[in-house]
């Protein structure tokens, strides 16, 4: 015969089990309590120290960090005095430069207009000297610089040119010659 397996019957087990759960976890409770209580009441004993000392620290670090506030508010004023300043160097930079670029091109212009005046007055002279009988003309340059006389030479019709050159003594001819053939020199590629 088999013998079967018999599941206990949970009524059999009655109550004492039960007790004796109860009573160990409420022996845990009484003992937990106590242990809280005891450190309760030893904090309390050295709680009125301990309060003074976080007021003092409070106090310190509650100075520290307005001390640290005036600083930055300091730190900040001075930062918007630069930009401040900043920004009117700008303005006043971007005032002058218009200024300046406004000046230049009236500069240019009168250098053009000068230029051009200057370009005129030559030609004039240019076809005065070419107007001139060639001996008086060449008389007239014999007594200029040869770097001042071949300037305008050079803008003289070529005819013209070489009556004026023909009147001139050779070796101030020639000096007027060397210095228009040189003028150009370096453009010339070989």
């Amino acid at each position: 015969m088999t013998k079967r397996k018999t599941r206990p019957n949970p009524r059999r087990l009655g109550v004492r089990p039960l007790i004796l759960v109860v009573m160990i976890l409420v022996l845990s409770g009484v003992t937990r309590f106590g242990i809280i209580t005891t450190q309760a009441s030893a904090a309390d004993a050295v709680l009125p120290a301990n309060v003074q000392d976080q007021d003092t620290v409070f106090s310190e670090l509650l100075a520290d960090l307005q001390a640290r506030e005036r600083q930055l508010n300091a730190r900040e004023t001075a930062i918007e005095g630069r930009m401040l300043a900043l920004k009117t160097a700008e303005q006043t930079i971007t005032e002058n430069l218009a200024a300046l670029v406004a000046m230049e091109e009236r500069l240019e212009q009168t250098l053009s207009i000068a230029s051009q005046a200057a370009t005129e007055d030559l030609s004039r002279l240019v076809d005065v000297y070419e107007n001139m009988k060639p001996s008086d003309a060449a008389a007239l340059f014999q007594a200029m610089p040869p770097d001042f006389a071949a300037g305008f030479i050079s803008r003289m019709r070529s005819d013209g040119a070489a009556q004026v050159m023909a009147g001139l003594p050779p070796d101030f001819a020639y000096a007027i010659s060397v210095i228009i053939a040189g003028r150009n020199s370096d453009l010339v590629l070989e």
